[in-house]
């Protein structure tokens, strides 16, 4: 049987379908998202997008990440290959449970891309921050900072995220 990053080598980076059927062909592995977990660090920007992609779809979809697999997927952002894999995982932090982060380095991990020349990563990053400053109230202070400056940034798409953290979050 293929393993999973051999299948995620066939993402071309554009078919969801793709990745639907890959999700429905190994998702039954017990080590499943334990693997993802793992890709999304992959040095190959397509594997590391597939498998970000994956356990985004996973979590938006109501499931959750294990609590030991918090940590490393933060981490990956310190390794991420690809903008779309460090987007996917800013985009993830809404649907992860806040109380399993233990790691005090997950708020760097996110903050460190607050002012990335991508607006969508700075938009998620700015998510990402206020949502963790929630978990880690010494850090609430750069993030409204982070917040503040979103408000205020060049692209629409930046200032139209910092108003729903405003309106949902704050």
């Amino acid at each position: 049987m293929v393993d999973l990053r051999t299948a995620l080598l066939g993402f071309d980076g554009k078919a969801i379908s793709f990745l639907s059927e890959t999700d429905v062909k190994f998702r039954e592995q017990t080590d499943y998202l334990r693997t993802l977990v793992t890709l999304a660090r992959d040095q190959e920007a397509d594997i590391a997008n597939g498998a970000t992609w994956l356990i985004k779809n996973h979590l938006e979809t109501g499931g959750a990440l294990d609590a030991n697999l918090v940590s490393p997927f933060f981490k990956a952002l310190d390794e991420a290959a690809s903008w779309g894999a460090i987007l996917h995982i800013l985009q993830s932090v809404q649907y992860i449970d806040l109380d399993q982060i233990t790691d005090l380095n997950a708020f760097d991990q996110v903050h460190q891309y607050i002012s990335h020349s991508r607006p969508f990563i700075r938009a998620w990053a700015v998510d990402a921050a206020c949502r963790l400053a929630a978990r880690f109230n010494d850090r609430k202070a750069e993030a409204r900072q982070a917040l503040d400056a979103a408000l205020r940034d060049e692209a629409a798409s930046v200032r139209a995220r910092a108003r729903k953290i405003s309106k949902d979050l704050v």
